[in-house]
């Protein structure tokens, strides 16, 4: 029982506000501990979220680029179509053909209509 006593005694001798503070202290270390953790996952999180954003932006940048250049050619591929319908207009008339029975020329001007449409669209993406 005087072993038991010993401990007893040994136990109210220590700082029993000491080892609170540790206890705290213990606490805080924990709660830092998991906020890193969580700092540095939201980082990789962010880090690939960035990257996929990079190459997405250089597709993106890239795929426009192409659409300037097609319509860029498309615009010098349609400079004559007046003069060339022009002429189709002519040669019916002098032939005593409507112009609208023409399935080429009916296709040229569906054709036009449908490149501005799409010029335009691509025209709203800059």
């Amino acid at each position: 029982m005087s072993t038991l006593n010993n401990v007893f005694k040994k136990l109210d001798s220590i700082d029993k506000v000491n080892l609170t503070n540790k206890k705290v202290e213990l606490g805080l270390i924990d709660d830092v501990r998991k906020k890193i953790t969580l700092i540095e996952d939201l980082s990789q999180k962010m880090d690939v979220n960035l990257k996929k954003h990079q190459a997405n932006k250089k597709l993106y940048d890239e795929s426009l680029k192409a659409m300037n250049d097609s319509k860029t050619q498309y615009y010098n591929n349609t400079k004559d179509i007046m003069s060339i319908s022009k002429n189709i207009i002519d040669s019916a008339k002098d032939l005593g053909i409507d112009v609208n029975s023409i399935k080429e020329y009916n296709m040229l001007w569906d054709s036009v209509k449908n490149g501005n449409k799409i010029t335009d669209i691509i025209d709203e993406l800059k």
